[in-house]
């Protein structure tokens, strides 16, 4: 199956939940998507709302491992990391 993605920081954790949703989806509406975000840039409520709507969340370049756990505790569907051995535990 193809999948189109967006490798950016369209919207921040800042935002609203619906500004930030109307920022993320619109250049990918209509695609099957997932949508990588530099770590950091988005709230719990955005990965919800993105969830919801069937976008994949990957944070990127994740190379603290506290963030990691925290990242993966809060159920992204992946990380981006340069330490594989983060995720051995897991």
């Amino acid at each position: 199956m193809w999948q189109w993605g967006e490798l950016n920081s369209v919207c921040s954790a800042t935002d609203d939940v619906a500004t930030a949703m109307k920022e993320l989806c619109a250049p990918m509406d209509g695609y099957g998507y997932f949508y990588n975000c530099n770590y950091g840039a988005q709230s719990r409520e955005i990965l919800q709302a993105a969830r919801f709507r069937g976008i994949y969340v990957h944070p990127w370049t994740v190379n603290s491992l506290e963030v990691f756990e925290s990242e993966y505790f809060d159920n992204y569907h992946g990380i981006t990391t340069d330490h594989a051995d983060f995720a051995k535990d897991y």
